[in-house]
């Protein structure tokens, strides 16, 4: 707190109002920032919808594709055993 009060005596009292000029402009840079950062937002949310839509469909395709490739070894598996019992008789 002592070093915060040295530095606040030594400043020049111009400085200490360039310091709230930078402040002010920074704080009004944010706000502008945040302002197209919620219109980017708001424009782009149905294409985000969209591709969220798009995402869950393609997850549950891969989990169907998983299946089918799984179903597709055993089939293929079971008919190896069975051509090998076939060619033993």
């Amino acid at each position: 707190m002592e070093l915060c009060r040295d530095i606040q005596e030594a400043i020049h009292p111009d400085v200490r109002r360039i310091f709230a000029k930078v402040g002010d402009q920074l704080t009004e840079d944010l706000q502008l920032i945040r302002k197209h950062e919620l219109r980017i937002n708001s424009s782009q949310q149905k294409h985000i919808l969209h591709l969220n839509t798009i995402t869950t469909s393609k997850k549950g395709l891969a989990v169907e594709l998983r299946q089918i490739i799984d179903t597709v070894k055993n089939l293929d598996f079971e008919s190896k055993t069975l051509q090998n019992e076939v060619s033993k008789i």
